[in-house]
Order: structure tokens, then sequence, then C-alpha cells
């Protein structure tokens, strides 16, 4: 709990950067057929065949009425946006229409009984309320329906009086942020300060997310003896990736900046105790040290993306959108199958065999690392719709004195007017599959304007039409229709020292890692009735994975040979792999399965093998891989 005095409170502090409408942003090239490939899988199709969605009390069904059916509206409508696809707005407006038209006369949306609801308490749950307040101001912001800040200001009336009887607890005494981050919206659109005072609530009541990430409570493996009841919750992975925020979230309302500095704070922490290569931490389900063969779940990535868009926007940290980039080009697109159709409820660095036996989780099932549907918990088959769509999103954000900034590269168009004038910018790029970013103008006259962006710090010797630039660059001048400008940021192969002597290997911004031959065997799918293409899978290796790099060479940096090719559509699928890079490697007979996983790393490899040149490819088009490495040295 916190202590804070509602007499403090004050207009809120104005963000580095906001997110342009839906509608001002066009996905181009790889990136839009990502997105169409996700409209055509799960988050196209979830509501036509999976009882918590397609059967929601949400929309007067018979199912699940708590947080499955808001997760998935609130990746479905950036995602239908962003394509204009008609089908899935007409998907996202019936959920609209119907929990509008059943709000109750107290001002509560949605069910009051839910099964979540815990016995002895309330029949009212604020935490899927959280979601829903995020997914219809998404709404409003792309249709302008007028139907939204009203109904969404009753509830909040709603839950106010809630809140004066019954505290915050469970998963909504953890995910506070998310609410206050909503809250603050509604008091930009309607200046009604008691929204302010509400957010304050739910602030004095919430967790301690400054506290817990100045100090980490929990440097090791969780064990069953660290989770009991709501003890817990702290430790869960995808509430710290959801209180990542929690610092720049409340920063607009205190003006400390030590809140807004917790963001860092809290990523160097769950770095330095329990992090991944790609980005992420390990939290299978609770935090899991740092081994590679420790698990983090497809709902953490997500909802850690959304932190970072969130918190970079509101601090304009480059740090925080180099650390999203990661995120996204390296774990995101491995939870999933290329077709979108099938995703990991927990991901592994080293994952030699997805199959139904028990591994070294904190607290999971043993399907957890395999593809299908909801393999442990339903949360991640709803919750991961929202991560390439709102991701692309936040690759273009806008400043408060009309500055138009890059934050993100990839392929990409931003319609937007400045002083009056229709202005379109063009990112004309493969990246991360290429290391040069053409931005391109298109102006009905002349125009005035500030165009900016970030340098990662992996890109030395990064130039902007050849000028050096370090950290970010900005150009302000009259632009005219045609203009271009281009920036290189040059990729460089990177070894990252990890335990037992092991290493990782970067280039640019993607984690490399040995693809293994694969075989996926249907598990039986208790949905596949309903829709053919809603299957689980097992995926069993086809080809050796017990090998050490050879490092042993007095440059072995040098020693790396890289090979690109054309980008294609789908260049996260297996097969269409833009990039490889061979190394030297032998096998080594003391690593071997342990608990169905890839054993530990030893730190003293012993090769049985010859010297073999391997090919690394990009970790995110991967379903088993070895990305952590015993070394051969000298």
């Amino acid at each position: 709990m916190h202590s804070f005095s509602p007499d403090s409170i004050s207009a809120l502090q104005a963000p580095v950067f906001r997110p342009y409408s839906l509608g001002q942003i066009a996905p181009r090239g790889w990136l839009h057929h990502q997105l169409q490939t996700q409209a055509s899988g799960l988050t196209g199709h979830l509501d036509e065949f999976w009882p918590s969605v397609k059967d929601s009390r949400w929309i007067g069904g018979d199912c699940e009425g708590w947080e499955r059916g808001p997760y998935w509206l609130d990746g479905l409508i950036p995602l239908a946006f962003l394509l204009e696809d008609e089908r899935l707005k007409a998907k996202a407006q019936r959920w609209i229409d119907y929990i509008l038209a059943t709000q109750h006369d107290d001002g509560w949306l949605g069910a009051k009984n839910d099964s979540h609801v815990g016995e002895g308490q309330s029949t009212l749950d604020p935490w899927p309320l959280f979601i829903v307040f995020k997914a219809f101001l998404a709404w409003r912001d792309a249709t302008n329906d007028a139907r939204i800040v009203p109904a969404l200001l009753r509830c909040a009336r709603r839950v106010q009086l809630l809140l004066e009887n019954e505290p915050l607890r469970s998963w909504a005494q953890l995910r506070w942020a998310d609410f206050a981050l909503s809250l603050h919206t509604l008091y930009e659109i309607s200046g009604e300060n008691w929204l302010l005072e509400l957010a304050a609530t739910c602030r004095e009541q919430g967790y301690n997310w400054r506290a817990h990430f100045a100090d980490l409570p929990m440097k090791r493996k969780c064990t069953h003896a660290d989770l009991g009841e709501n003890v817990g919750l702290p430790l869960h992975g995808v509430n710290n990736a959801m209180g990542l925020k929690t610092g720049a979230v409340w920063w607009r309302q205190s003006a400390d900046s030590g809140d807004a500095q917790s963001v860092t704070q809290g990523l160097r922490e769950l770095e330095t105790y329990h992090g991944a290569p790609t980005g992420m931490f390990y939290a299978d389900e609770h935090l899991a040290g740092r081994a590679p063969t420790q698990g983090y779940e497809t709902c953490a990535v997500v909802e850690e993306m959304f932190s970072l868009e969130v918190a970079g926007a509101i601090t304009g940290e480059g740090a925080l959108f180099e650390r999203l980039a990661q995120i996204a080009f390296n774990a995101l697109p491995a939870q999933t199958t290329p077709d979108f159709w099938a995703h990991q409820y927990h991901g592994q660095t080293n994952q030699v065999l997805c199959s139904d036996e028990p591994r070294a989780w904190t607290d999971a099932g043993t399907r957890a690392n395999c593809y299908g549907q909801d393999l442990h918990f339903g949360c991640c088959e709803a919750n991961l719709h929202q991560g390439w769509p709102k991701w692309a999103q936040s690759v273009w954000l806008r400043s408060q004195n009309a500055e138009i900034c890059a934050a993100l590269y990839a392929p990409s168009l931003l319609k937007t007017q400045i002083g009056g004038t229709d202005v379109q910018i063009e990112q004309l790029t493969a990246f991360p599959f290429g290391e040069h970013i053409k931005f391109r103008v298109k102006v009905a006259q002349p125009v005035q304007f500030a165009l900016r962006g970030f340098v990662p710090s992996w890109a030395k010797g990064a130039t902007l039409d050849g000028q050096t630039v370090n950290e970010h660059w900005r150009l302000e001048r009259e632009w005219h229709d045609g203009d271009e400008v281009e920036l290189h940021l040059p990729f460089s192969l990177r070894l990252e020292e990890r335990e037992n002597r092991s290493v990782c290997v970067h280039f640019g911004p993607l984690l490399l890692a040995l693809p293994i031959a694969e075989e996926f065997s249907p598990l039986g799918s208790p949905y596949a009735a309903l829709e053919a293409r809603a299957q689980e899978w097992a995926v069993s290796p086809r080809s050796a994975w017990n090998y050490a790099l050879d490092l042993s060479a007095q440059s072995p940096i040098d020693h790396f040979a890289v090979e690109w090719g054309e980008t294609a559509d789908a260049p996260f699928a297996p097969q269409n792999s833009p990039l490889r890079v061979r190394a030297r490697a032998r096998r080594i007979e003391n690593w071997k399965m342990e608990c169905a996983s890839a054993g530990p790393i030893p730190a003293e490899p012993v090769a049985n093998g010859p010297e073999e040149t391997v090919s690394l490819v990009p970790f995110g088009a991967t379903h088993l891989r070895i990305a952590q490495f015993p070394t051969l040295r000298k």
C-alpha cells in the first residue's frame, strides 16, 4: 500500500509523446503481412469456435465473463483499424454494442457474478473492466463513437463507490496502473477531477511497484514454498510485465521523477536476476531465475511490450523502444506458429522438445511449451492478440510541439496534418532484416516540421544521410514533396557472455539461434471439431542440438560469416529466414536431456565430434533451437 493525500492531486504532466489515432498508421511490407496473417488466424476467428469468446457472458452467453473476452477485444480493435478490415470491425462493433446496451442501471459494465469472483466477496471484480476501458477508448479513438465516454464515466463512478467499501484485491490490486492509464485519458477528455481522485484511490489501494522494483523481492527461481495465497501474485510473471509501466503512468499524476525512473530500474532488476536474451525475463508462471530452459508466458511477452509502449511514450526514453523492438523481433514471433493458429503458453530460449511432459517450471502444466490453444490457462489464447497491432501503432508517435517521431523501425506509412497541410511519411525498409531505413515524404505543399528517431545502442557508426548520429537524431526543416532521407543502422555480431561460460549471439536487434530440424505431431484438440485449423501440436527434434560454439580462435567473432537473402512476406517463418550466420561448432558429449529439456549448460564441454559449420538464424524464426551455447575456448 501507499501513503497518498488527495490534496496533492494536480493536472497531469504531459507525456513526451502521444500515439497517433488508429487509421493514421498503415503497415506495409512484412508488417502488413504479419497483421494479415493474424487476421486470418486466431484473432480473426477466435469468436467463431472458442467458447470463452464465442459464448462469453460479455455478449449474453453462458461461458466465462471475466478477462478473456475483453483481452481478445483489446487486440481485435487495433488490428481491425490498422488493416481497415470491415469484417473485423463488425466483430468488434457487435461486442461494443452489446456491452453498452446491457450496461447496468448503476453503471457497471458486464456480468456481476462471474465464477472468478472469490467467495465472501462482492459479486463485482473490477479487474476485467481495466481491459474493457482500454478497448473502449481505442474504439472511440478510431470511430469517435459518442456513447463511449458517458458509459465509461458512469462505470468509473460505480467502481469508485465499490472501492469505498471493498479495496482493490487480487489481480486488480497488482494491475491498478492499467485502470489509472484509462482514467487519465478520460480526465483529458472530460476534465472531471474526480477521475484523478479515483486514480489516487487505486494507487493507494494498489501494489507498490516502485518499491518492488527498487529491490526485487525474489532474486532466484521461485519454489512452491514461496507461493502462498496471494503472496505469489507479486512474483507472477505477467504481473511484473504489467507492473513495469506503473511508475511512468503514475509520474503523470505525481510529478515525482523517481516514479518515472522506476521503469528502468525494474528492467534492470528483472534482467539481472531473471533476464532472458530475447529481452524478456523468465517467469513460468512465477519468477524463475536465468536458466535458458525456464520459460516465459505469451501473456508476459505482449504485456511487457504494452508496458514499454506506454512508458516509452510517456518518458521519451529511447532505451525503452530498443527493448520493445528486441522483444517484438525475437520473443513474440517465436511464441506462435507462422500461420498464427497456435501459440505456446511458455517458450524457452533453449527449446529442444515441445511435448506433453513435466518440466522444471515454477508452476505450469505438462503441455505448456507445446503449440496450440489454451494449453495451461486460457489467458494467453485471449491476450496474445494485442502484441503486433499495438506494436505497429507505436511505430510512429507525435510530440506536443508537432514533432514526428519514428519511435520504431518497420515498413509503414504515417498520414497526418501539420498546420493544415496533409503530410505522409513512409518508412521504406525491410528492417530488422536490413540495415537501411529510407523516409519518403509526401506533402501537398512545403511545410516546416521536425522528424526524429532513436539510434539503438548496438548500431555503432549509425548515419543519417551520411552524417554520424548517436543515441537519437532530429531533422527540422522545410519539407517538400518527394524529399527522402536515409538512416543506416550498421548491424554487427556481438557475443553476450552468460552463466557457465555460455554465450548468446546477437546481430543488430536479432538474437541468433541454431535451428533444430523439427516434426510436428498432433496432440488432439478439444476445438478441432469446431475449427479444423485449431490444433494442438508436439514438436520433436530431427537433428542434433547439443553443440558448443568453438571460440578457440584468437578473434572468434571474425570466424562468423553473415549471409543475407531476400526478405519474404513472412520472414519469421522458418523456411523463409532471410538471414543466416555461419559459425564453427562441435558436438559435445556431456550435454544431455533432463526433465524433457536440454540439461544445464556445461561450463567445461567435452567435444566428441569434428569441427562443423552450423547455420544460425533469427530466434523468432524457430520452434526448436539452441540460443544460449556452451563454448569451447583455449
